[in-house]
C-alpha cells in the first residue's frame, strides 16, 4: 500500500500502518520533498509537475501489485498519479482508498485551497481549529515557520487542480471521511463516485479531518478487506 500524507505532512504520519495488514503487505509511506528528510528540498507547487515525478520516481514500485491510499492532498495526489498511469497504460492500481478531500471534479480553489493566502497566524489558527496543529507548537516560532512554510506549499499544489483535470478511473475506489470534520462535508466526498467506473464506497467514521494519522484504528480496520479482495484480485 503506497500512502500518501496530507499537507504540510510526512511520511512518519503513517508510522502506526506498519505491519497492519499483516507480514505480506507492505506499507510505503511516500515523503514528499520539503519535510521530514527531505526539509532541505525545494516543494512541489504544481500538481501536474509534483505527479509526473512521482511517476517517474515510483514506476519499479508501482510494477508490483499495489493499493494507493491518500489523506487530505494526499487524496488528490493518489487520484492524479492513478489517472496519469491508466492514461499512459501503466500497470494499474488495485484500488484507490481516499480520505477526507473533496472529489477531484469539483475545482479545489475555494475552501481549503483558499488557506493558502492566510497569513501565519491566521493560518496556524486554521490548523490548530481543525487538529492538525498541536496547541504546543503554537509556542515555537521557528518549527512553526517552517510547517506553514510546507503547508503552504501543499495547498498551492491543490489550488492548481482544476475540475477538468479529472477523469474516470476504471479501478474501485474507496472514500472515507471523519464524522467531525470541519473541513470537507459528506456531500464533498459523495462525489467520488463520479471518477471510478468501478466498485465505489464511502464510509463516515469517528474523528476529524487528522483522524487517518491521530486515530487511524477504524480506518484500518475498514481497509482491511480492501486489501484483502485487492490481494484476491492480483
Amino acid at each position: 500500500m503506497v500512502c500518501f500524507h496530507h499537507a504540510g505532512g510526512g511520511a512518519s504520519g503513517f508510522r502506526a500502518w506498519r505491519g497492519a495488514f499483516g507480514p505480506d503487505v507492505a506499507v510505503c509511506p511516500v515523503q514528499l520533498p520539503g519535510r521530514e528528510s527531505r526539509r532541505r528540498e525545494r516543494p512541489f507547487t504544481d500538481i501536474g509537475a509534483l505527479v509526473a515525478e512521482l511517476d517517474r520516481e515510483l514506476d519499479e514500485v508501482l510494477e508490483e501489485p499495489h493499493l494507493l491510499f491518500g489523506h487530505s492532498m494526499g487524496a488528490l495526489v493518489a487520484y492524479r498519479l492513478a489517472l496519469r498511469r491508466m492514461r499512459r497504460g501503466a500497470r494499474p492500481a488495485l484500488g484507490l482508498a481516499a480520505a477526507c478531500y473533496p472529489a477531484p471534479r469539483r475545482a479545489a480553489s475555494g475552501g481549503i485551497g483558499t488557506w493558502a493566502l492566510a497569513d501565519d497566524e491566521t493560518l496556524a489558527g486554521l490548523l490548530a481549529d481543525a487538529g492538525g496543529v498541536p496547541a504546543e507548537l503554537l509556542r515555537h516560532r521557528s518549527l512553526l515557520r517552517a510547517l506553514l512554510g510546507a503547508v503552504r506549499a501543499d495547498l498551492g499544489v491543490c489550488t492548481t487542480h482544476r475540475a477538468q483535470d479529472a477523469g474516470t478511473l476504471d479501478i474501485p475506489v474507496h472514500v472515507f471521511g471523519g464524522r467531525g470534520d470541519r473541513i470537507v462535508a459528506p456531500e464533498a466526498l459523495a462525489g467520488w463516485a463520479q471518477c471510478t467506473a468501478d466498485r465505489f464506497t464511502l464510509r463516515m467514521l469517528e474523528g476529524g479531518h487528522f483522524f487517518p494519522v491521530r486515530t487511524p484504528g477504524e480506518l484500518l480496520a475498514e481497509l482491511g478487506p480492501v486489501v484483502a479482495a485487492a490481494r484476491a484480485r492480483s
